[in-house]
């Protein structure tokens, strides 16, 4: 039994592409190119936002924020909050941050993932792609880096 369900695993797991642990994704709203690090110990991704803001629409619970991507162009979104997420830091206070729906473009695959907003200019990368946006998609070899190219079109947001 246990044979033939690793079996099954392996099998499944043979169709799904390959990421490194460092790649170039594109996310909508916006259709902006960002360098994001796949890391598959993040439950959310998150991204670099800066001037976050909340507000009301319409009596629901709005953000609107800015996003720099990879060649410097800035753009403003407004997207609706989904929940708020209290993330724990390692020796520091935790943290509430907004989380938002947002497509992301990773080689082939085109998903609505959450994704929580923080300013992330302490990092090296403006994106963090976590397990709600890689799981049953992609296996990630962390030796590589760079191996795939968004390749979704076009594609408008949802």
């Amino acid at each position: 039994m246990i044979q033939l369900l690793l079996l099954s695993v392996l099998l499944s797991a043979a169709d799904m592409p390959i990421a490194g642990w460092l790649e170039t994704a594109k996310v909508f709203p916006g259709g902006l190119t960002i360098r994001a690090k796949l890391d598959t110990g993040a439950k959310t991704s998150s991204l670099d936002a800066r001037h976050i803001e909340k507000f009301e629409r319409k009596g629901d619970d709005w953000v609107r924020f800015k996003v720099t991507d990879s060649n410097g162009k800035d753009v403003t979104l407004e997207l609706p909050i989904e929940r708020i997420v209290k993330i724990k830091r390692h020796k520091s206070p935790s943290q509430q941050r907004p989380v938002v729906f947002m497509n992301i473009c990773l080689g082939n695959i085109f998903k609505k993932a959450e994704v929580n907003l923080v300013d992330r200019r302490v990092f090296n990368n403006k994106m963090l792609i976590g397990r709600n946006f890689l799981t049953g998609s992609f296996i990630v070899d962390p030796s590589s880096k760079y191996i795939t190219k968004p390749k979704c079109g076009e594609v408008k947001a949802e």
